[in-house]
């Protein structure tokens, strides 16, 4: 019979592996930037991932983004120095460089996920512009 002291540090080092997994993880969207939207306005929400306000879409596309916040599915993108808006990626089109798009296109990133009311960024689709 395993011993409960194995258990537990199996248990506490699965854990500990798992989480320090998704604090390593690097935001895949940083750095890349807006290209569009389809919809007119787009949701704008706080750090803590609460609705804030409907926003112009327009107020975005051709900014960067500065980072990911994994735990609510949003990026963050600097509108001005002194203004930072938290959007859902799902409501934007994102210029992602692609090693396999041979003609200098990009996918198209933003698509998520969502079960049990949480959101999580998942891979995106080809942009038709990238063959």
């Amino acid at each position: 019979m395993i011993s409960r002291r194995i258990v537990l540090a199996v248990a506490a080092l699965l854990l500990a592996v798992f989480s320090s997994h998704r604090a390593l993880a690097a935001c895949s969207l940083e750095n890349q930037a807006i290209t569009g939207s389809p919809k007119a306005k787009i949701g704008s929400f706080t750090d803590a991932g609460v609705f804030k306000e409907d926003i112009d879409s327009a107020r975005v596309v051709g900014k960067k983004i500065l980072a990911c916040d994994e735990a609510h599915g949003l990026v963050k993108v600097e509108e001005s120095p002194t203004q930072v808006l938290w959007i859902d990626p799902a409501e934007v089109k994102v210029a992602v460089a692609s090693a396999g798009c041979k003609k200098g296109g990009s996918k198209v990133a933003g698509n998520r996920a969502e079960s049990a009311g949480s959101r999580k960024l998942v891979s995106a689709g080809a942009d038709p512009g990238c063959p």
